[in-house]
Order: structure tokens, then C-alpha cells, then sequence
């Protein structure tokens, strides 16, 4: 009797144990072990984007940490100029089909409904095509008579997004170009390395 009585403590134990792990698994990290993302040496913070790139007048602040909503590691920050501004996100999720979700879900966002601005001008924006992502959306449009474009992409379980004013005293085509093309050289150093 006492035999059976302590198997089915340690039964117990061990089905609250097992409850705690999974618990912690999808409450914290918030995903399985078999589904979560790799763990990585860097973060996010490191995609600080160059000073230099941005118009001479930008008042450029770092990175700062981001409301998480249901990614597990994010930041942004708006730089200002002039008449201007740009916007940049990052974000890292716990698996790589919460990434692709968010991706599509912004991808689908109404800011993409906006009238297109002519295709010539910014046609060194348009014809961009990143080296490393997943998946990416460039679309260049005009937001309440700003011409902005705007960058969408997935890196496995990160998405960035990137948007700025454009035009004369603005961000430039090659500016915005060589943002891009920054991030997603940064992108294929760190995942590379690991």
C-alpha cells in the first residue's frame, strides 16, 4: 500500500514538474522547444543604423527598447530633420512562423493603400533586392502629401521595418538604398557568425 501510495506521489511530481516546464516554455519564451528560434550572441541592438546615412540636420537618437506586443526582443526609433522624418523597427520573435505572421499581418497593413509615387523616381528604391532576407516589401507612396518609402522584411525570426521622407533635403534614393543594404549585410555578419 505504501508502495503505491509514493509511486502515485511521484507521478504527481512528476506531472508538475512536467507542467511547470511547458508552463515556462510557452508563458516566457513563448514558444516550444522544438519551435523556438535559435539562441543568439547578439541583439538587436547592435543594427544601429549609421548616422551618416540619414540627412545632415537628423537628429538621430539610438535605439531604445520597444513595446514587445508578441515579439520577445524589440526596438525602434523616429529620426527627425528638417521637414522630414524616418522611421525604423526591430523586431525578434520566438519562432520563425511568428515572424512570418507578423510579416504578413503588416504587410497587409493599410499604410500600403496609400497612393504610389512615380515609379521613375524612385525606381533604385524599387529595384532593390536584399541578399539575405526571407522576404521583403518596398513600396514607395505619399502619406498625407510626404513622399515616403517604405521597407518591410523578415530575417528568420526578425522583422525590420524602415521608412523616411524622400525628396530634396530628405533622405536620399542612394541613402535609402545604402540603409538596406546595411541592415542586410548586418544581418548576414551576425546570423553567419553564429
Amino acid at each position: 500500500m505504501m508502495k503505491k501510495k509514493l509511486l502515485w506521489i511521484a507521478v504527481f511530481v512528476l506531472i508538475a514538474l512536467a507542467s511547470c516546464s511547458v508552463s515556462y516554455q510557452v508563458l516566457i519564451k513563448k514558444c516550444l522547444w522544438w519551435s523556438c528560434a535559435p539562441e543568439r550572441n547578439f541583439s538587436i541592438s547592435e543594427f544601429e543604423i549609421p548616422q551618416d546615412y540619414y540627412p545632415a540636420n537628423a537628429q538621430v537618437p539610438h535605439l531604445y527598447t520597444d513595446d514587445l506586443n508578441s515579439s520577445v526582443e524589440a526596438a525602434s526609433k523616429t529620426v527627425y530633420w528638417s521637414e522630414g522624418l524616418s522611421i525604423y523597427s526591430i523586431r525578434r520573435f520566438a519562432t520563425v512562423d511568428h515572424a512570418i505572421e507578423a510579416y504578413n499581418h503588416d504587410f497587409d497593413s493599410s499604410l500600403l493603400d496609400y497612393p504610389k509615387e512615380s515609379h521613375e523616381q524612385y525606381s533604385v528604391v524599387l529595384n532593390h533586392k536584399s541578399e539575405f532576407s526571407d522576404d521583403e516589401h518596398i513600396t514607395c507612396l505619399s502619406v498625407n502629401g510626404d513622399a515616403r518609402c517604405v521597407w518591410l522584411a523578415r530575417y528568420h525570426e526578425y522583422q525590420v521595418f524602415f521608412s523616411a521622407s524622400m525628396g530634396e533635403n530628405e533622405m536620399t534614393t542612394d541613402n535609402f538604398v545604402k540603409v538596406l543594404t546595411y541592415i542586410d549585410r548586418r544581418f548576414q555578419e551576425l546570423i553567419d557568425e553564429y
